[in-house]
């Protein structure tokens, strides 16, 4: 067991001291180290490098290289410089350009970090040791020679030298290395090293795909340089002349020149411009020495694989015998023997069309002409050459061409052709006792229907003359396309009737146009007027006539279209609706107006431009036409034309103008007018608005009014304490409880809204009992106390009790002129007043008083209202001796109010303004009877009495009125039931009746 245990604690140390000295030594490979530094041409040079294992120094600029043109060992350290070009598109090399490049010189290159700290690697080279040139070129291959057996064949190797190495100075010089192989092998055979740029390699099987590559390396140099991409060989068993390189023929289009073309067939390696060379002679090869071969003259660049013969190289009856060669001259592999004459294919007719001959009774079939040109290559009319041509022709949908007879000549014709069947015509020549022919022509389809009508086939669309100075013809082909090219219809004319007229006199067009197709135009040397013309359409060779006009030159005038159309307005209606306007032009420039060779009739037509029907105006001579009555608001289009004095035909219509004449419109739009008046609008609603906030805030957003008397506690009235009561009302105003400390419910507010705005004396003497109750009115018994604390929710000045009756609002009442007034009119109408008989009394606006306060609740159960100045108006009393006093005084005491009932205001208060003091009982009656007899008086208004300025509740009606007597006189005890439920706070006529002992 112990020796088991030894031996494994051996091999665990043998495998650990391994397995740390397996990490503690870096490859070399693994620590970033040159991959070699290479020159292709010994002018620039490159070094590159791996990062090994090193991956955190990929980023550019952390390794970096230093060099020195000497061996390190002698160098100092200033003597290092760094690389002079870091590749962009390589990373991780060097550049050393022409600049930085020395031949002969031993170069030290080291591999370093970014701080130099670490030095990696280290390469000690010259340059022309490390060249390592560029593959070669345009490696290409050609077949020698093939065994008697064809298995086996040889093949000359061909390539060029990489451009980079400058051969042509002597710099360098390079040796070639070939491999090949089979294209199933890995294997890899080496020819031997050559310094030129063929290589032959011998036994080759056939039907094998062979690779071929080579490359090269600089002579006396060790490293070879890339090899070159791969080229594959395959030569079948048995090639047939068809797929080796091969001519396929020599053509001549007109025996002053010809071209020679050839086929690589299978050889797809000699596709490429100066693999396959042309080499001729103008004499027998036999007889030739090799110095008499001259190569092709011109190589078309737009025709691939074929040579070109000039007229230089040219020569008629003469033979020629030309090669296809490999590049070298090495193989030969065809060749013809010739005489210019007997290749002389020529170019294919042009022009080819047709012409309609007849066509048979029953419409079934038809004859036509073929025409056409001889190829413009051929100089026919030099006579150099005379040409046979061959027709072929078939139905459309059959595969089988008819042929025609050979024919010199440039016409011939097709008989019997079928109608509504679609025909396909072609043409091509040879030379006369030529062998072969050249190629056909663009075909042409004829088709005739079985019913042809007058203007399916060519007919005169018109002639016409502007100005009887000159005039053209035109014409159209109709049904038959076929004649749409220039030449294919000619007119011929003649200045008289054609019956009396021989073929010598007629002449062709003079001028057939080029802007315009199908158009003869006749100049003034060639236009006379009063005489008569015949114009002709023929065909091409005259032999057809399809169309004959004849005419006089004045009766075909079609005048040129007026000129400057315009319009100016001369009249509107009153509505805006209609209105007439004046058009004006000018005759047309081509007709000389002026000089009196033509006079002219105008026609206007207009419309508006929402309409499809034109309105015709009367024909007018002068260059003026007025238009009436058109509407407003509406486009309308004007036009027009004009024809000579007595003419037939109108010419063209001008160029339209457009009028327009909006209606009277204002200004500005509706839209506008609306947006500002809803502005002005909108404005005067906001002024109205903040003009009466407080109105508008009150009507929508009224507060619930809360009236309490002053010093005077609710629960009194309830509980029926009326000594406390009393108590409170017999001391002094300022030692009273302030049982409230709501500003806005202080005051009571007793609102007077007079009907009749007067007092009868009925009213009055039952407000101061002098009628018994039942002699009253029923609004001066019964009257409504609107408590609803108008003043007292909405006045500001009530917040304050010492500005009580200083800020007080002043509000409209009765003057007491026509308190008088109204009171001895009402006691001389027997105590029975009638409104219907009498008028109102009107009233005078004086000065408001406070609000009144409990002063006293006697004895009687009569609650006496007075003024809150109430002391001083009862010292003020005994002063008093008259009327005349009293106004003395009136100016410096405050006013005090009588709250009276009016019968006429529907049981409403008023209240009064009191200019005098408290009177007693004595007082008033003379009061009384002075204000009795001042009504037929001029005593002045300002001396008139007042009514008593203190009131008390002398009952309660059934309506919940109070009824209010002066203080001098007793008010009737009334009996009022206590068991109506009492409002809280506030003090009710109820209350009021539970006041009386």
């Amino acid at each position: 067991m112990a020796a088991v245990l030894i031996v494994l604690l051996f091999f665990l140390h043998a495998f650990t001291a391994s397995a740390l000295q397996d990490f503690t030594q870096v490859l070399p490979q693994q620590q970033p180290h040159f991959n070699g530094c290479v020159s292709t041409n010994m002018e620039t040079f490159r070094c590159s490098w791996n990062v090994g294992a090193f991956q955190n120094l990929s980023e550019p600029g952390d390794l970096r290289i230093f060099y020195i043109k000497t061996k390190p060992t002698s160098a100092s350290p200033q003597d290092w410089h760094e690389c002079p070009h870091y590749s962009s598109e390589r990373p991780n090399e060097c550049f050393f350009d022409e600049n930085h490049t020395s031949i002969w010189r031993d170069y030290s290159v080291q591999l370093r970090s970014r701080d130099q700290d670490v030095l990696y690697d280290e390469l000690l080279f010259n340059v022309q040791d490390i060249v390592q040139p560029d593959p070669p070129v345009s490696l290409n291959w050609t077949l020698l020679n093939m065994r008697l057996t064809g298995s086996y064949y040889d093949i000359m190797l061909s390539w060029k030298p990489p451009q980079s190495a400058d051969l042509h100075m002597g710099w360098m010089t390079l040796q070639y290395e070939v491999q090949y192989r089979s294209a199933s092998s890995h294997h890899w055979k080496t020819a031997e090293l050559v310094k030129g740029t063929h290589r032959s390699l011998f036994g080759l099987q056939t039907d094998v795909n062979h690779e071929v590559r080579i490359r090269c390396k600089m002579v006396g140099a060790k490293d070879f340089g890339d090899f070159s991409d791969s080229l594959f060989v395959h030569i079948p068993s048995k090639v047939l002349p068809q797929q080796q390189p091969h001519f396929t023929g020599c053509v001549s289009t007109n025996m002053e020149t010809f071209r020679c073309s050839w086929n690589v067939g299978a050889f797809q390696n000699l596709s490429e411009p100066g693999d396959l060379r042309i080499f001729y002679i103008k004499t027998k090869p036999t007889s030739a020495s090799p110095q008499d071969w001259h190569e092709c003259p011109h190589y078309s660049s737009e025709r691939p694989n074929e040579c070109f013969f000039d007229e230089n190289h040219t020569s008629i009856w003469i033979y020629y015998s030309v090669q296809l060669r490999s590049r070298d001259q090495a193989v030969l592999y065809d060749e013809l023997l010739f005489n210019v004459q007997d290749i002389v294919q020529p170019d294919p007719p042009v022009s080819l069309n047709w012409t309609l001959l007849n066509m048979s009774v029953t419409g079934s079939y038809y004859d036509i002409m073929l025409s056409w040109k001889p190829p413009q290559s051929a100089d026919v009319e030099m006579g150099w050459m005379t040409l046979q041509y061959e027709v072929q022709y078939r139905s459309a949908s059959s595969y089988h061409w008819k042929t025609a007879d050979l024919v010199k000549g440039t016409h011939r014709s097709l008989f019997g052709l079928q109608t509504d069947v679609n025909h396909e015509v072609r043409i091509r020549c040879k030379m006369l006792a030529g062998k072969d022919f050249g190629d056909f022509s663009d075909s042409v389809f004829v088709h005739i229907p079985s019913k042809v009508l007058p203007q399916q086939q060519p007919h005169f669309t018109g002639c016409f003359s502007t100005n009887t100075k000159t005039f053209q013809c035109s014409w159209n082909v109709g049904a038959f396309q076929n004649l749409s090219e220039p030449g294919d219809l000619r007119i011929f004319y003649i200045k008289t009737k054609p019956t009396s007229a021989s073929p010598q006199d007629w002449h062709e067009c003079p001028h057939y146009s080029s802007e315009r197709p199908n158009e003869c135009f006749f100049d003034e040397n060639h236009t006379s007027i009063w005489i008569y013309y015949s114009v002709q359409l023929r065909s091409r060779d005259q032999a057809v006539l399809y169309d004959e006009v004849i005419f006089d030159v004045s009766d075909i005038v079609q005048p040129d279209p007026p000129v400057s159309l315009n319009w100016t307005l001369l009249n509107m209606s009153v509505t805006g609706s209609y209105y007439d306007i004046m058009l004006s032009w000018k005759p047309p420039q081509s007709a000389e107006v002026e000089m009196g060779l033509m006079r002219l009739q105008y026609e206007v037509q207009y419309r508006s431009a929402s309409s499809y029907h034109w309105k015709t105006a009367d024909l007018v001579k002068g260059t003026h036409r007025s238009l009436f009555g058109l509407q407003t608001n509406v486009n309308h289009e004007v036009r027009i034309r004009c024809k000579m004095l007595g003419g037939k035909y109108f010419g063209d219509f001008s160029d339209s103008v457009f009028v327009h004449i909006p209606s009277k419109v204002s200004r500005f739009p509706g839209m506008v007018l609306l947006i500002i008046g809803a502005l002005c609008l909108l404005a005067i609603v906001l002024l109205v608005i903040i003009s009466h906030q407080e109105k508008l805030m009150f009507i929508l957003l009224p507060r619930v009014p809360g009236p309490k008397i002053r010093g005077m506690d609710p629960d009194l009235f309830k509980k029926g304490k009326f000594r406390e009561l009393r108590s409170i009302l017999d001391c002094p105003p300022d030692l009273r409880p302030e049982l409230y400390s709501d500003p806005w419910v202080e005051f009571i507010d007793l609102d007077i809204e007079e009907q009749n705005d007067r007092l009868t004396d009925v009213d009055t003497d039952c407000l101061v009992d002098r009628f018994p109750s039942s002699h009253c009115s029923t609004l001066s018994v019964a009257f409504k106390d609107d408590d609803s604390g108008r003043s007292s929710c909405c006045e500001p000045d009530l917040l304050s009790d010492s500005n009580a009756s200083s800020l007080h609002p002043h509000i409209p009442s009765h003057t007491l002129s026509q308190e008088a007034s109204c009171q001895s009119k009402s006691e001389l109408s027997s105590g029975v007043q009638t409104s219907s008989t009498e008028e109102p009394c009107s009233a005078a606006p004086v000065r408001e008083a406070l609000y009144t306060q409990v002063s006293k609740v006697r004895s009687f159960g009569n609650v006496l209202l007075s003024p809150e100045q109430q002391t001083e108006v009862e010292d003020n009393t005994s002063k008093l001796k008259g009327i005349d006093n009293t106004m003395e005084k009136e100016k410096e005491k405050k006013e005090a109010q009588l709250l009276v009932v009016n019968a006429d205001c529907k049981g409403y208060t008023s209240e009064h303004t009191l200019s005098e003091p408290f009177q007693t009982g004595g007082e008033r009656n003379a009061a009384h009877s002075l204000s009795s007899h001042q009504e037929y008086s001029t005593v002045p208004m300002s001396l008139l009495p007042h009514a008593p300025p203190y009131t008390v509740v002398e009952g309660v009606d059934r309506e919940n009125s109070l009824l209010l007597t002066p203080n001098s006189t007793p008010a009737p005890h009334l009996t009022i039931p206590k068991t109506l439920p009492t409002p809280d706070g506030y003090l009710i006529p109820e209350l009021l009746g539970s006041i009386t002992p």
